[in-house]
């Protein structure tokens, strides 16, 4: 058969320098080979993958095949064909192929509001890296008064692969919380009549708080409802009891039903100067009758400026006698209970001697 074959001579001249002469020492035949170089590149022609080179006899057939190429797809082949018969000549097939694109979305969602902020749409060559990371977008989310619930999206970003890749940041309406207080206050004012503090204030609150709640993102306000902290009622206060005076209100009742709405309460009791009373009684014992009577009244505390003594002179220089006075001395002064006194007198009396005289006369006569 008519095979392609090569054939190559060794001679040698043994010692001697430039002889005409050849003798042959071998001869050696080998079949032809013929070479055929795959290559994988893209279509900018950079390698993708290994060369795979073959060689066989020419004239016998060659086959060349497609690789499976992460994030490539095979597009097309030239140069040699993918499969024939080796050849004198080197032989070259090209396998060509698409970098496959990747997509990458990262959806923001307002977990409040249930709505999308925004979606951020990349994409690139499978493989390659992203060159996005959620950061900077949460910062200005956060600046605005968002705080991040989750991101599902890698932190040091992601690469683009043949499958579509889908991230969600969740975020919310960050929210500030304040307690807003109001107080009711009650004072109870205790003066006298006349003016004056009579004695120190009574002082006594309910207060009540709510919560305010603002959205940092939309600065609307949510208000709590109102609350008593201490109730919603004014005890009972007994007023001071205050020597020689009487209050108007022995007692402020209790006050309930106290609300938010309220507006302070102010109550004043006033104290009046108590009145006493005194009496002396003049009485004549030798007859058991009233000479006289002597009504006072005053503040009690006040002297009640009164001695019995100017009296009595007067009734002693009309001639009588006094027998007792209980009155005090040096005059008292007027009390919350009533004061009463009694001098007594009795006529005096004045022994005189009256004589009479009976005369007896015996007369003598004659017969």
């Amino acid at each position: 058969t008519n095979q392609a074959m090569s054939f190559s001579i060794a001679a040698s001249t043994g010692a001697q320098m430039n002889l005409q002469q050849l003798r042959n020492v071998n001869f050696t035949y080998t079949v032809a080979q013929g070479t055929v170089i795959a290559n994988y590149v893209d279509e900018q022609g950079n390698t993708i993958a290994q060369q795979e080179t073959t060689s066989g006899d020419i004239d016998t057939p060659y086959v060349t095949s497609q690789k499976t190429i992460p994030g490539y797809t095979f597009k097309a082949s030239n140069g040699a064909a993918t499969s024939g018969n080796y050849a004198a000549n080197d032989q070259t097939v090209n396998y060509v192929y698409t970098r496959n694109q990747g997509t990458i979305d990262v959806t923001y969602i307002d977990e409040t509001t249930g709505k999308i902020l925004t979606t951020k749409d990349l994409s690139g060559g499978t493989g390659d890296d992203s060159g996005y990371t959620t950061a900077d977008t949460i910062k200005s989310y956060t600046d605005k008064g968002y705080e991040l619930i989750s991101d599902d999206y890698p932190e040091d970003g992601t690469k683009f692969a043949d499958d579509p890749q889908h991230y969600i940041v969740r975020l919310k309406h960050g929210l500030t919380e304040v307690t807003e207080n109001k107080t009711v206050n009650q004072v109870i004012h205790y003066v006298y009549e006349g003016g004056g503090e009579a004695a120190t204030d009574h002082n006594a609150t309910v207060d009540f708080s709510r919560t305010i709640t603002t959205d940092r993102v939309t600065n609307d306000k949510t208000y709590g409802d109102w609350t008593a902290d201490n109730g919603d009622s004014f005890a009972s206060v007994t007023s001071p009891v205050i020597d020689g005076y009487t209050a108007d209100q022995l007692k402020v009742s209790e006050m309930t039903g106290i609300t938010v709405d309220t507006e302070d309460i102010s109550v004043t009791v006033t104290y009046t100067r108590n009145q006493g009373t005194i009496d002396i009684t003049y009485i004549d014992q030798t007859t058991g009758q009233t000479l006289s009577k002597k009504d006072l009244s005053g503040g009690t505390g006040d002297s009640s400026n009164y001695t019995t003594t100017d009296t009595i002179k007067s009734y002693t220089d009309a001639g009588y006698e006094l027998v007792s006075d209980n009155y005090p001395s040096g005059g008292t002064v007027f009390t919350d209970t009533a004061q009463h006194y009694v001098v007594n007198l009795k006529q005096k009396l004045v022994v005189s001697s009256e004589q009479k005289q009976v005369n007896e006369t015996i007369q003598y006569v004659y017969e």
